[in-house]
């Protein structure tokens, strides 16, 4: 594994896939989730709530695929809260970055897009977070897979390049 630091919007990134930072019932009306659905369509949106709707709702920790749109070849969504706006909890974003990308490798993708799961809407902070990330990395670094972290808190890319050394 490769990992990749980026301090924008993850959504300019040429990557196979991206990682949402999602919730359990499927719409993406905020943070990063509505940045994926509008660069890449609506259509992610819908494919989301009819997945949570006939397999959900999906727990914090969980992940489940949509199509990409017309940016990516998927959207993999990585639940951190239940409902949206609710407050996320560090075991379920390490679960649920973990678990998004070992799907990404069962996906076939050589690279991905990832978020700071949780940091936004659901209130984690940047340093604790950064420690979580850093050890879901180091538990994974054989898996065959370039991912580019995208941040736009400078706090957390730099508790992160420290927690990786």
């Amino acid at each position: 594994m490769k990992v990749f630091l980026f301090k924008g919007d993850l959504t300019t990134l040429d990557v196979d896939a991206v990682v949402n930072a999602a919730n359990g019932i499927g719409p993406m009306g905020g943070g990063v989730a509505y940045a994926i659905k509008k660069v890449g369509g609506h259509e992610i949106e819908q494919e989301a709530i009819k997945r949570c709707q006939e397999e959900g709702p999906f727990k914090p920790g969980q992940v489940y695929v949509t199509t990409g749109g017309s940016r990516w070849k998927y959207v993999i969504h990585a639940v951190t809260m239940m409902y949206p706006a609710e407050p996320a909890d560090y075991d379920s974003a390490g679960e649920a970055l973990a678990k998004a990308i070992k799907k990404a490798v069962d996906l076939g993708v050589t690279s991905v897009a990832v978020p700071a799961l949780g940091m936004g809407v659901g209130g984690l902070e940047p340093r604790a977070l950064a420690q979580v990330y850093a050890n879901v990395f180091k538990r994974l670094k054989d898996e065959p897979l370039n991912i580019v972290v995208s941040a736009f808190d400078k706090t957390f890319l730099m508790e992160l390049i420290s927690a990786l050394d």
